[in-house]
């Protein structure tokens, strides 16, 4: 059973429609630009509140590297870590065809690596050229030391925190 059109569409020749049908998909557009500047507005508004403290370490990477840490601790981040973490962790007992999976893995250890390193010779391609040239096991060690020492900053920071709270 075919629909009938509203009236105000009945009449319209093919070039009316199509003009209306671009009109609604601008406006539709519009408004949806207006909600993300709203909700972006409304995440803005939370930052000082609620930010992510900015977390800065030094680290010893294998091989005597000495590579300086920064960071936002927030739960993007977090999410990262966590997902490096368990992909890494899989890798200790390889399921056959994982080969895609270990490729992944190792793209993104490295692109974490390199986001919350501060120098420019750190880069995600020198990161993943470790894995190409060394193997899972070798970016699976910088990312333990790196990791290690953002979470010990976490906690050294929390520490320090505590000890100005009163009891």
């Amino acid at each position: 059973m075919a629909r009938e059109l509203p009236d105000e569409l009945t009449g319209l020749t093919e070039e009316e429609k199509a003009e209306r049908k671009q009109r609604l998909v601008d406006e539709s557009r519009e408004t949806r630009r207006e909600l993300e500047a709203e909700q972006e507005e409304l995440l803005d508004s939370l930052d000082e509140e609620h930010g992510g403290d900015l977390i800065e370490t030094r680290v010893t990477l294998p091989g005597g590297n000495l590579a300086h840490l920064e960071a936002v601790m927030n739960g993007e981040l977090i999410n990262r870590i966590s997902h490096v973490d368990s992909m890494l962790a899989e890798l200790d007992d390889p399921e056959p065809g994982d080969m895609q999976n270990i490729e992944r893995s190792m793209d993104e250890a490295a692109s974490v690596l390199a986001d919350v390193t501060v120098e420019a010779k750190y880069s995600k391609e020198v990161f993943y050229e470790i894995y190409v040239r060394y193997g899972p096991d070798a970016i699976g060690e910088h990312v333990g030391a790196a990791f290690d020492a953002i979470e010990e900053e976490v906690k050294r920071q929390a520490g320090a925190a505590d000890g100005f709270r009163k009891k």
